[in-house]
């Protein structure tokens, strides 16, 4: 084999690094050293361990206004790249928590600031709900108390209106292609005026599947308006922010989908 130039062999390890699945979307924990802010607003810093450091940078972009905590441990977000100019290895980082938040937390915090950036929650973006709905889609457990509590307010209260069942799982690992799958099969009822997402109290785990980005999307893409009634009042999901109302509980959603007597 021929030699090759240095740049050849760093951009080669460069592209090596970006195209890895693993390395492009990385958490790492480390304490943080050294840390330091350029002139133009770069964060760098170093994460390490007992065994182990790694030059990091936080760019401009990024997080604007946090400052890393030297000395602290965190849990850090990012892609692992070299910088050419010196043939160094380095954590680009995006995001970042103090360890003790946990990394299930840090990544939903990490969505949750990521789909904002978009706009999906947007308050300017939400659609008031029609006055007077005919035909109202429901995405729910078929068996759960959610399902029931829709039934016995809309009977009280606009019994006019026509129930379409979707039916979803909502809870568990399948859950949030399910609840998607349900939410694509109402978008295409042409008569449809409005929908509701809306599943009973649980614990926090048992609520993950309304925190699922595909979910959240589903939610702001639907083309007729979207109310939620997940869990508890205390509850607040990604589906909850990007829905077009939030209700405190499934029997909420439901009377505040209908017209007041």
């Amino acid at each position: 084999m021929d030699p090759i130039r240095v740049s050849q062999l760093v951009y080669l390890l460069k592209d090596m690094l970006e195209g890895s699945e693993l390395l492009s979307d990385l958490w790492v924990v480390g304490e943080v050293a050294d840390a330091t802010r350029s002139r133009l607003g770069h964060r760098y810093f170093s994460l390490r361990d007992g065994d182990g450091a790694i030059r990091s940078v936080l760019f401009r972009d990024d997080m604007p206004g946090a400052e890393v905590p030297a000395g602290e441990r965190v849990l850090a977000h990012g892609r692992v790249t070299v910088y050419p100019q010196r043939g160094e290895l380095q954590f680009v980082c995006d995001f970042f928590r103090p360890e003790g938040v946990g990394i299930e937390a840090a990544r939903l915090e990490r969505l949750r600031e990521r789909l904002e950036e978009e706009g999906l929650f947007e308050l300017s973006r939400k659609r008031p709900l029609p006055a007077y709905p005919r035909r109202i889609g429901v995405v729910t457990s078929p068996t759960g108390a959610a399902v029931q509590d829709v039934r016995d307010v809309l009977a009280r209260r606009w019994p006019l209106a026509e129930l379409v069942i979707a039916p979803a799982l909502v809870q568990g690992d399948r859950a949030p292609d399910s609840i998607i799958a349900a939410l694509r099969l109402l978008a295409r009822d042409d008569a449809l005026d409005l929908a509701l997402l809306v599943r009973g109290g649980g614990a926090s785990a048992d609520l993950s599947a309304f925190n699922d980005e595909g979910v959240v999307r589903a939610v702001f893409a639907f083309p007729v308006p979207v109310v939620t009634g997940i869990g508890h009042e205390t509850d607040t999901s990604l589906a909850d922010l990007a829905a077009d109302l939030r209700a405190p509980t499934p029997s909420a959603a439901a009377a505040a989908a209908t017209p007041d007597a």
